[in-house]
């Protein structure tokens, strides 16, 4: 990895991001965050929920690319209603907390349907579905939490740093960041999984041209730094 460069990793939540971020503060030196920003200087892997895209302007000067990872809407979406879930108890059912589109503790952006690609809106610092492909295309990497055991052990190797990793934020374990155990109050089901799928379109586009863009952008991680 050449020595002027930063790879900006936008964290799209409830994909793993915790476990990557988790490992990356505990190993690698040129890791900033939002809570503990190195000088520009020394940075050489920028992350945290801050993290648009857009943030390489603030570092003139140094070459730059960005890095993200997405997941089966399914998966995603049940997911995230079971960590707001965990922590709010309000008692709603998976389809009420659908329903409902006000911000909640996991997603900042109001939006009833197609919540991820809502989300990506947020985090890709544009308007609209298109304007995300366009942010997807751009990424030296697109990950994808199903190849977590594989693709965060092929970064590890192009930082040059450990990658005995262990997994953060586990629905049904107790999440030691958060001191809160992130209950399974929604379980997938195949009739479920349907019904996300009739009623978030956009959002399983999104994520297969995310799975495309995986196989593209898959043999950057193979390259030598």
């Amino acid at each position: 990895m050449p020595g002027n460069e930063i790879i900006f990793y936008m964290r799209f939540v409830k994909t793993a991001s915790s476990t990557i971020t988790e490992h990356l503060r505990k190993n690698y030196t040129g890791y900033s965050c939002d809570e503990n920003k190195l000088s520009h200087e020394n940075v050489r892997f920028r992350s945290g929920h801050l993290v648009h895209y857009g943030k390489h302007l603030e570092y003139p000067g140094k070459s730059y690319k960005y890095m993200t990872t997405l997941r089966d809407p399914t998966d995603w979406l049940v997911s995230c209603y079971n960590q707001d879930e965990s922590r709010k108890r309000t008692g709603r059912s998976f389809k009420e907390w659908c329903a409902d589109g006000a911000p909640n503790s996991v997603l900042p952006q109001s939006n009833v349907k197609n919540k991820m690609t809502a989300f990506a809106c947020w985090l890709f610092n544009t308007p609209d579905y298109k304007g995300c492909l366009e942010v997807l295309e751009k990424c030296w990497f697109v990950g994808l939490a199903e190849n977590l055991d594989i693709e965060l052990k092929l970064l590890c190797e192009y930082l040059g740093i450990n990658s005995d990793w262990k997994n953060y934020r586990v629905s049904g374990e107790y999440d030691v960041i958060e001191n809160i155990k992130i209950d399974k109050l929604c379980v997938l089901t195949n009739e479920l999984r349907r019904w996300i799928y009739e009623n978030n379109p956009i959002d399983v586009d999104l994520y297969n041209y995310a799975k495309r863009r995986n196989i593209e952008t898959r043999k950057n991680l193979l390259k030598a730094g």
